[in-house]
């Protein structure tokens, strides 16, 4: 059955699904997982081809929602968790061949505000730690590196 595309992509609709009925965090981010992993096998197989448009859709549907949970946890101060989630988001935006999103763009927003929270963070943080201007400064150097004309990130 591992070689019928249709097992994968209606394996992709359970575990997405799934992902809308998920109520805490750590299970979405693994059923959504599941069924990107799902529908990203389709354009590898043989036989896959009636099922492509509908895969690609459900991929960037998926991306955007790492997105926008990502952004969400910048928000909550979960960072660590945050980045994988971008991580995905831009893993699946390509898996899904989508090209009116630039991950580029995406990517230089998405760090632009990581390094603003962990600015901030830093600036609420009496105990005199560091750790999060350490965190902002390489986040801004990783963002100029990307882009070295970045006026936000100079």
């Amino acid at each position: 059955l591992s070689k019928n595309p249709r097992i994968w992509y209606v394996m992709g609709f359970i575990y997405k699904d799934l992902y809308k009925n998920a109520p805490e965090l750590d299970t979405a981010f693994l059923v959504r997982e599941t069924a990107t992993e799902a529908f990203g096998k389709l354009p590898e197989m043989e036989g896959s081809e009636e099922y492509l448009p509908d895969a690609y859709v459900n991929l960037k549907y998926l991306a955007v929602t790492f997105y926008n949970n990502a952004v969400l946890l910048l928000d909550s101060g979960e960072f660590e968790l945050s980045k994988i989630g971008f991580e995905l988001f831009k893993k699946n935006l390509v898996r899904s061949t989508d090209t009116i999103i630039s991950v580029k763009d995406q990517e230089a927003n998405y760090y632009l505000n990581l390094a603003a929270k962990y600015g901030a963070r830093h600036k609420s943080d009496s105990t005199g730690n560091n750790e999060f201007f350490k965190n902002a400064i390489e986040t801004y150097e990783y963002l100029l590196v990307l882009d070295s004309n970045n006026i936000k990130a100079n």
